[in-house]
């Protein structure tokens, strides 16, 4: 009874409308997101060039000291760095460096994308594991996409959307885990 009286809240069903236009948004950058990182991978193998030579120290940030700007990594790493900090148009604000292991940018495309996108995404290395924030993200700060963005602020103000239907989304699932049972609180009594 209580999940078809929550069907009838305005707010919830909105949220569940907005979930699935971002999840459609998601599916439908998939496949263009997947084509045009590997583009871009394409494009900055043929930059940087490395004559063939591969990272033998296995190159990894997870000790790096975010107060430097750009991390250390070895001579074949270098250029890769270099490259990608030269397309990341937030010089001055976060850079994600540690979601990658720098070893793979010249082989993974993906690893050389998640550098572009916020905390969580170290694991992922396939298009269907990244949600659409990293998605907003990659396209918001890499160089490439611009060409494909006429307004920078509609995708921050989209992934803004995204993070606050998070946050329903936990409201409302603590709010449903508050009332399960026979006990009858309100969202608003619920929440505090």
């Amino acid at each position: 009874m209580d999940s078809f009286r929550r069907f009838q809240d305005d707010d919830y069903k909105n949220w569940i409308k907005t979930t699935m236009g971002l999840n459609c948004l998601k599916t439908r950058l998939g496949g263009f997101l997947e084509n045009e990182t590997e583009i871009y991978h394409h494009h900055l193998q043929n930059k940087v060039n490395t004559g063939g030579d591969v990272c033998k120290t296995k190159c990894n940030l997870k000790k790096w000291n975010p107060t430097s700007k750009v991390p250390q990594v070895c001579k074949v790493c270098e250029p890769w760095r270099d490259e990608i900090w030269a397309n990341h148009s937030s010089k001055g604000g976060q850079v994600y460096w540690s979601n990658s292991k720098p070893y793979l940018w010249p082989t993974k495309k993906w690893e050389v994308a998640k550098v572009y996108m916020p905390r969580g995404n170290m694991n992922h290395t396939t298009v269907d594991q990244f949600d659409i924030s990293a998605f907003l993200n990659l396209m918001t700060h890499c160089s490439h996409f611009a060409k494909f963005v006429k307004s920078k602020s509609l995708l921050t103000q989209v992934n803004f959307l995204t993070l606050t239907n998070v946050h329903i989304y936990l409201c409302i699932s603590m709010t449903v885990c508050m009332c399960a049972g026979d006990q009858r609180e309100e969202p608003g009594d619920a929440l505090g």
